[in-house]
């Protein structure tokens, strides 16, 4: 029975691993590679670090408004209007950018290690068809079908 999208703390551990995972796997060392070329090891430490001090920072926002939205607390800290684009941005602009890229790399990977002779529009088609029904179906039943696939 669906709770209106509640999912427990170990399905979106999964949800977040298996991301993370995918996401470095797939996607990180080809474009580190393409871009950094040999001093590509420094470039991911860099990385790393960038996105830990990022994990600080939004923690500490966390913390210091807890009853607040991410909206909210943007609001508050950056003034109503910077804020308010700001909240914009980052709730419509990113998640779209995010979601091209993600069905490009996936495109782009099974074409060239998978299925060389699939023309990469069919590939995109199929990925954005797999996205928007899980769109439609909602988070339970992904953080459900993820704690199957995921060992242990």
């Amino acid at each position: 029975m669906l709770e209106k999208g509640k999912i427990s703390i170990r399905q979106f551990s999964i949800l977040a691993c298996l991301c993370t995972i995918g996401s470095s796997a797939l996607l990180i060392p080809a474009i580190l590679v393409s871009e950094a070329k040999q001093d590509a090891w420094l470039a991911g430490i860099l990385g790393l670090g960038i996105g830990l001090l990022l994990t600080r920072l939004y923690s500490a926002l966390g913390a210091r408004f807890p009853h607040m939205t991410f909206v909210q607390y943007s609001e508050k800290l950056l003034g109503k209007w910077i804020g308010k684009t700001f909240s914009l941005l980052f709730v419509f602009a990113v998640p779209f950018i995010l979601t091209a890229f993600m069905l490009r790399d996936i495109a782009d990977f099974i074409t060239t290690q998978i299925m060389p002779e699939t023309p990469i529009i069919a590939i995109e088609l199929l990925t954005l068809s797999i996205f928007v029904l899980a769109a439609r179906i909602g988070i339970q039943p992904i953080a459900r079908a993820s704690e199957i696939f995921f060992p242990g």
